[in-house]
């Protein structure tokens, strides 16, 4: 569902669905050479949706008061089942979240510098 230009797919009407919504987000981080680091999950009210600077979310439980951004991108947004979901990084316990959303994460290598940027 990429758009023409590349970018991940964005879809408007998603978007302005999840303003609002509660969130379930699972982000996995690998190292530069895919070696497994860490599983996160969080979950919060969708603040604000930007095509340019992607989705905000209000954190809750426990990361009430943190805001979180995602990356631009409705693409990989589902709405959930209802039901109660554990989430396993802090035995929190959400229940009937609108949407779940998983992204991983690969961090660049140690040496890895912006182009463009001073060595």
């Amino acid at each position: 569902m990429s758009g023409e230009d590349g970018r991940p797919g964005w879809d408007e009407e998603i978007a302005l669905d999840l303003i609002g919504s509660i969130i379930l987000v699972g982000v996995t981080r690998y190292a530069h050479d895919g070696e497994f680091l860490r599983q996160e999950q969080m979950y919060g009210k969708v603040l604000v949706t930007d095509r340019e600077r992607g989705i905000c979310i209000e954190l809750a439980g426990s990361r009430a008061g943190e805001q979180i951004w995602l990356p631009p991108t409705t693409e990989f947004f589902e709405p959930a089942s209802p039901g109660v979901y554990t989430l396993r990084s802090t035995g929190e316990d959400v229940e009937n979240p609108d949407y779940t959303v998983t992204f991983s994460l690969t961090e660049p290598p140690p040496d890895w510098r912006p182009p463009g940027s001073e060595h």
